[in-house]
């Protein structure tokens, strides 16, 4: 099985440890400008700043519950339907992935090619409209009022929290000159309803309807609020330099999509490299030297 050598100050160590599997950070998220933490402890951000203004209403605000990595290696014959191959590649790592073939297509995967995504469940915190405007209790929570579970009666403001999961689909291949460094790229996203609740115990039909209603009221690309200039201008530029396609429609269940198809990336652009691993932790660190500390949760793999 394929492995990474990132196994720690131990040197001349035989053991070596798969990179692959679900990783559940346990970092603080290095999203920019932190709106501080709600009464359970968890940081906020706008989605705006979680998505890179892919997502809208861009100034909802949210409290980060989990962030994962999940690494699949991709096997070889993966250009069919569902072979989990790549779109779209950065120009500079086309060379390092096309088996030579004049219609320049990559029908086999190259040495080490990986799934590379990023999977965030977040809460849409209470009390607050579709601008982030909140309304905070006495105590200065954002938590709703008991009677006040709902929208319904009140079209401005969210009474409860909303639970989603926003994942961005990227690659990862191993850099042929630094060792344990994985040049990585993102093609696209989706942000969905979390059909869980916050123990993880699924909803039943009615509670995901009530769900699904209140996800819709949110985030319904007909009712959103307008962008801003700023907004405006930064999505002009994804389109025109990242071949962006913003999400215009909802699908049935709730879910928004984007896709990159000019994607930023390549050998020294940008990297992780893996400073420690074993069977249970990894520590990362990214091309603008910020530090990713990791836990194994779906039990990995390992090879000697």
């Amino acid at each position: 099985s394929s492995s990474s050598g990132g196994g720690g100050g131990g040197g001349g160590r035989e053991r070596r440890h798969s990179v692959e599997g679900c990783w559940l950070s346990l970092s603080r998220p290095r999203y920019e400008n932190c709106l501080g933490r709600n009464a359970a402890g968890e940081f906020l951000y706008t989605l705006g700043r979680m998505s890179f203004d892919m997502f809208r209403p861009t100034n909802l605000v949210c409290s980060v519950r989990g962030i994962f990595n999940s690494i699949r290696e991709i096997e070889d014959d993966w250009m069919g339907d569902g072979g989990g191959g790549p779109a779209y590649v950065p120009y500079s790592l086309r060379f390092d992935l096309k088996n030579g073939k004049k219609d320049g297509g990559f029908p086999k995967a190259a040495a080490g090619l990986r799934t590379y995504n990023l999977v965030v469940a977040f809460t849409v915190e209470p009390n607050q409209n579709q601008n982030g405007e909140c309304t905070e209790k006495s105590d200065g929570t954002n938590k709703p009022d008991d009677n006040h579970d709902s929208t319904e009666g009140n079209e401005e403001y969210q009474y409860r929290p909303v639970r989603g999961v926003m994942t961005n689909y990227g690659y990862a291949l191993p850099d042929p000159s630094t060792p344990n460094r994985l040049s990585i790229w993102f093609t696209g996203g989706t942000l969905e309803p979390d059909d869980a609740t916050e123990e993880g115990v699924a909803l039943t039909p009615p509670e995901r309807a009530s769900h699904l209603k209140a996800w819709r009221d949110i985030f319904d690309p007909a009712s959103v609020p307008r962008r801003s200039a700023k907004e405006c201008a930064w999505n002009l530029a994804a389109r025109v330099l990242l071949g962006a396609s913003v999400p215009d429609s909802m699908q049935e269940d709730g879910t928004l999509s984007y896709t990159l198809r000019r994607p930023i990336g390549g050998h020294g652009v940008a990297y992780v490299d893996c400073l420690y691993l074993d069977e249970d932790l990894r520590v990362l660190r990214g091309h603008r030297d910020q530090v990713y500390v990791c836990a194994r949760v779906d039990g990995g793999k390992g090879s000697k």
